[in-house]
């Protein structure tokens, strides 16, 4: 599946569906380091991980090159999963989103989230008015997931700007539709 973008053509991600229009890609006239072709896209998160050769962390990578595995063939990893493999997901689904899934824009690693033995779609900062409309449920629910005191987060919500720090990040289960956080701070 392919998504329109700028009228180019962007291969879709089955857990980042929103890469196209997030900011997972930036223009770039540059020439991929993985193809060597000039797509007019790369990727706006550096990979990491044992390179080969030919690519290292400021790497110019096509979103196509990410999509089809071969950035991750040379040992490009894009998402940090380490929270995926505790929850028991599967190598297959372990290797798509750190090989073949853009990485997330966040201010450190940010772990990717699993549930009903799937990973979660990510679907990037938490829109303003969802996390301001929060009830005390709620704002317990996203303490529990972010890690942030629950004294701090209140602040935290009502200083929240998507884009900003602190960050929220969403996540949905692809299977049940519960909606997951990860928090982030500068």
């Amino acid at each position: 599946m392919w998504v329109s973008l700028r009228r180019k053509e962007l291969p879709s991600f089955k857990y980042y569906p929103t890469a196209a229009t997030s900011g997972a890609f930036e223009e770039c006239d540059e020439q991929c380091d993985c193809c060597h072709r000039r797509r007019g896209y790369v990727v706006s998160c550096p990979p990491s991980g044992d390179f080969d050769i030919d690519l290292d962390w400021d790497a110019m990578i096509c979103p196509w090159c990410v999509a089809d595995g071969r950035a991750g063939k040379q040992g490009a990893s894009f998402n940090c999963v380490d929270g995926l493999i505790e929850s028991g997901v599967s190598q297959e689904v372990v290797e798509e989103v750190e090989l073949r899934t853009p990485g997330i824009v966040s201010w450190q690693d940010l772990l990717w989230v699993g549930c009903c033995s799937d990973a979660c779609a990510y679907y990037g900062d938490v829109p303003e008015n969802e996390i301001k409309g929060l009830d005390e449920a709620g704002v317990q629910k996203l303490a529990d997931e972010t890690g942030f005191p629950i004294g701090h987060l209140r602040d935290y919500v009502s200083w929240y700007q998507p884009g900003g720090s602190p960050a929220f990040y969403k996540f949905v289960c692809r299977h049940c539709g519960a909606v997951r956080y990860r928090g982030d701070a500068g």
